[in-house]
């Protein structure tokens, strides 16, 4: 990765050097600013970077029924809660669960639907039903309504 980061850095630098030693920008009054080379190489490398970590975020890919069931029947998972806590969760094949988290236990039902995850604990403030989804090599679970990530598995 160092290697990619000094070429693309390199590459960076070639293409401000070959545009111009000076740009000329258009701000929003549409008056002409001029840059310098500096300057051109900082936006070169800025757009760079950019590209470098869309490519290191993958998108998220939606587990289907099947991949979520065999994910979670039967299955102890470990997993981060980005709300805070890191609660083990035990999925029984009859759809009972049990989690701890922090000294905290709990236990409730869960069932796979369309390939999201739906649980109901006992206590603990979470019913719902949301989708698990793969990105990169984790899997999540995001909320219902879909606006954010409940849980995220660890291997």
């Amino acid at each position: 990765r160092l290697g990619r980061a000094i070429t693309e850095g390199r590459f960076a630098a070639n293409v401000a050097r070959r545009v111009a030693p000076t740009l000329d920008l258009y701000p929003t009054d549409n008056a002409p600013m001029k840059t310098s080379l500096p300057h051109a190489i900082a936006i070169a490398a800025a757009f760079i970077g950019t590209l470098a970590c869309a490519q290191n975020n993958p998108e998220p890919i939606a587990l289907t029924t099947e991949e979520a069931t065999a994910f979670i029947k039967g299955k102890n998972h470990s997993s981060t809660r980005l709300a805070g806590g890191s609660p083990s969760l035990q999925f029984k094949d009859d759809g009972t669960m049990y989690g701890n988290n922090s000294g905290s236990s709990d236990s409730g039902k869960w069932r796979i639907e369309d390939g999201k995850l739906c649980m109901t604990w006992r206590r603990w403030e979470y019913e719902g039903c949301g989708k698990l989804v793969r990105v990169g090599d984790e899997i999540q679970h995001l909320f219902p309504n879909g606006t954010g990530v409940h849980l995220v598995f660890k291997k």
